[in-house]
């Protein structure tokens, strides 16, 4: 049983967890604080918690297994953020480490060309904020994540493996995070194991049937066209 990895992919698979033990996947991107446009201006926390696949570009597929790779379809968060979704600025998913919200306007999302952006207003009168701040400027801190749950997905098949195409999602939270699971995209939660395969082989049984039913008509055809016996 072996762990495989691949930070320059961005992938990470282990054959010893195995799908049944899949709950969730997390991907990252780095985070940084700038300062504000003013010199009154607060500095803010900016990240992007998910990039969007590129054609190409390995760190922006993320492999859930040998034969199912995950890529995130351009324009998947255009809804959520259209839909002004209450979404919470947490520090490690931490519903009691909140540093900021869509909600209340101190927190802001945008989907661009490379993905989910977010910045997150620095609160200098809190010490939470201020120590998450200095962790972040040292380096300590360096990744994002986000947490979502995928209201429209699709698949397509090569003749090695599946992809899994996030189209559409909602989103519940996206920040900082301490330890993000890959040096080269973003970070997220994903559907379990189970739900998955169900998706894959659901997939399969609509696509076979759709290809077996010209097959099936041109069969009755020609039986129709035979003399009888």
């Amino acid at each position: 049983m072996t762990m495989k990895t691949d930070h320059r992919a961005g992938y990470h698979r282990s054959d010893r967890a195995g799908r049944e033990n899949l709950v969730v996947h997390q991907r990252h991107s780095r985070v940084e604080r700038r300062s504000g446009s003013g010199d009154d201006s607060p500095s803010m926390i900016r990240g992007y918690g998910a990039v969007y696949y590129r054609e190409g570009d390995e760190s922006t597929e993320y492999w859930l297994w040998d034969d199912i790779v995950e890529r995130i379809r351009p324009g998947a968060f255009d809804r959520s953020i259209a839909e002004q979704q209450d979404v919470r600025g947490l520090f490690n998913h931490d519903p009691n480490q909140v540093l900021g919200r869509t909600a209340s306007g101190t927190m802001r999302l945008r989907s661009d060309a490379v993905g989910l952006a977010y910045e997150i207003d620095d609160d200098p009168n809190s010490p939470m904020h201020v120590n998450i701040g200095r962790m972040i400027d040292r380096g300590d801190v360096s990744g994002s994540s986000f947490w979502f749950r995928p209201s429209r997905v699709s698949w397509t098949e090569t003749d090695d493996y599946a992809v899994r195409w996030i189209e559409d999602v909602d989103l519940y939270d996206v920040g900082p995070v301490t330890f993000p699971a890959y040096d080269g995209a973003s970070s997220g939660r994903s559907a379990d194991a189970e739900a998955i395969v169900t998706e894959l082989a659901n997939y399969r049984t609509e696509r076979n049937a759709a290809e077996a039913e010209p097959y099936d008509i041109a069969i009755a055809a020609r039986l129709a066209s035979l003399p009888p016996m």
